[in-house]
């Protein structure tokens, strides 16, 4: 499957015909929503991680919020996980909390 850009798939929209203008703009559609959903859990996974951090051990570094920034949303779940057995945000980071 090739991707199609938003000015492509725009400008394809006045040139193709009737009948298949729908499937694809639905096919796009479905995946654009698609990605806004996984982005949107993302971002809220990312706040609620860094309120918890916050609320537990206080104002997060600069350092610690930039690997949270750049963390998987797999990271961010295990992570979350381990904040109630931490001591410290670099436990909950670096794997120490036990």
């Amino acid at each position: 499957a090739r991707e199609v850009d938003d000015a492509l798939l725009k400008e394809g929209c006045y040139t193709i015909r009737p009948h298949l203008k729908r499937r694809v703009l639905m096919t796009h559609a479905q995946k654009w929503l698609a990605e806004g959903r996984a982005e949107g859990k993302a971002e809220m996974l990312q706040e609620m991680l860094q309120e918890m951090l916050e609320n537990f051990f206080g104002p997060l570094s600069t350092e610690a919020r930039q690997r949270i920034d750049e963390a998987s949303p797999k990271q961010m779940k295990s992570w979350t996980l381990a904040v109630r057995d931490a001591d410290s945000v670099d436990d909950v980071l670096n794997g120490a909390a036990s």
